[in-house]
């Protein structure tokens, strides 16, 4: 029987940290900074750092649908908001973070435009727990996904 790959293992208990923390912190945080309950956004884990970071979605405020800016961690004890300027708020983007580099990734998504219905993003911008940096290329799809290749030390951006 073939194995699925040589790190399968770690992956699987990657995700069941994932998803215990992503519980955590739904239902059992009740901080301030907390984010709001919130739709097609993305949530990474920054294994240098030991937190997770949540970013984008759509959030229900005072009877309007928004698309928060701001980028979430959570530590395991508490929420922090670091204010800084970056990328604009969107849904459906793809975030990754790159072992490698030891950085968060943001890829495209779609947000409410102004004039029009939804603006298409196809920008991409890099998170490195203090700063956002917008990138000198694009991304090539409409709501992307995005994963870390550990083996050939790589992102791939799919949609």
């Amino acid at each position: 029987m073939e194995q699925a790959g040589p790190y399968f293992s770690t992956n699987g208990i990657a995700m069941l940290y994932l998803f215990a923390a992503i519980f955590i912190f739904l239902f059992l945080s009740t901080a301030e900074s907390q984010p709001g309950p919130r739709h097609l956004e993305e949530v990474v884990y920054d294994t240098e750092r030991n937190r997770l970071i949540l970013f984008g979605g759509v959030e229900h405020q005072k009877e309007n649908w928004i698309e928060p800016s701001s980028v979430h961690e959570w530590d395991g004890n508490n929420w922090t908001i670091p204010e800084v300027p970056g990328p604009i708020g969107r849904r459906a983007g793809g975030l990754v973070y790159d072992a490698g580099t030891k950085e968060t990734f943001l890829f495209g998504g779609v947000a409410t435009g102004k004039v029009q219905p939804d603006s298409v993003l196809l920008d991409a911008w890099k998170w490195d727990g203090k700063n956002w940096k917008k990138l000198n290329t694009t991304c090539p799809v409409k709501e992307p996904e995005a994963t870390y290749d550990p083996v050939n030390k790589r992102i791939l951006v799919y949609g």
